[in-house]
């Protein structure tokens, strides 16, 4: 008997886990009748989507989302971080039972989003956060929340935890990790930092650990001899902008060393995520 799976994912240029679902559904259409399985793709829509001659519905953020994944016999989520590619996605993946791929392991800031804190200062939506944060990073993790002043009165945080270097110790995978059937990482590093139920099954994609041309021992050879002897060199970010990554300590230092203003050009290339932090 032919079995039914929702493939729940971002699908489009705004994203580069749009292009590895693409590629993925493209060569699934190309053996579908092998397989004896039907699939149907769910979209967070953000933007222009790419085309696949496979059955495609639009995520509405309703009721009826949840609805139609019950009528499949396997459901998967694609999660990420990103709120504009994945915010109808990370909210199913956390109602509905379903296997979960894992494109980031640190969720705080994801679920920050959803709790709409940032956005507004709604005293349960706060209050929801902390206790999130205390039931799985316990003392350590409500310290953190309490110097923050995150639940204090409209306006008077200090800064907020998935903004901080907290992030990446408080990474809230967890509520993702325990409510799916089955879950899937990238690379032995998720493997280990993830911590799964003991009922539920991991599969760790082989993926290449790096799928670039690499250099021979002579070009990385003539690579330092030309760098160690220019005169100047590009110091280069790419990536999204955003807090995390503490672009504004690296610009300050950057700013303050005579020996790198004179020697060292500094770009910054990515998406401006938080504008008023680009600012």
């Amino acid at each position: 008997m032919s079995r039914s799976l929702a493939w729940v994912t971002p699908f489009g240029p705004a994203s580069d886990i749009s292009a590895f679902s693409h590629n993925l559904l493209r060569e699934f259409h190309r053996v579908a009748e092998t397989l004896d399985a039907t699939i149907t793709v769910f979209v967070n829509a953000n933007g222009p989507s790419y085309w696949t001659p496979l059955p495609t519905v639009a995520l509405t953020g309703t009721g009826t989302d949840i609805e139609m994944l019950l009528g499949f016999d396997f459901v998967v989520f694609n999660i990420g971080n990103n709120i504009a590619n994945h915010a109808h996605i990370n909210r199913l993946a956390l109602q509905v039972p379903g296997v979960v791929i894992v494109h980031d392991l640190v969720m705080h800031g994801a679920l920050a989003a959803m709790l709409r804190l940032g956005a507004t200062k709604a005293e349960t939506r706060a209050d929801i956060y902390t206790l999130l944060i205390g039931d799985r990073y316990g003392a350590r993790g409500l310290d953190t929340v309490a110097q923050s002043r995150l639940c204090m009165s409209a306006g008077s945080a200090l800064y907020t935890p998935w903004d901080s270097s907290a992030a990446t110790e408080m990474p809230l995978i967890e509520p993702f990790v325990e409510s799916c059937a089955a879950l899937v990482v990238h690379s032995a590093h998720a493997e280990a930092m993830v911590r799964l139920p003991v009922e539920t099954k991991m599969l760790r994609l082989a993926l290449p650990w790096d799928q670039k041309p690499s250099l021979s021992d002579a070009q990385w050879d003539e690579w330092s001899r030309r760098t160690a002897e220019a005169r100047r060199c590009a110091i280069v970010c790419i990536g999204y902008i955003g807090r995390t990554k503490c672009l504004d300590q690296m610009v300050l230092a950057f700013a303050g060393s005579e020996h790198l203003r004179g020697s060292a050009t500094l770009l910054i290339a990515g998406h401006p995520d938080d504008r008023e932090y680009v600012a």
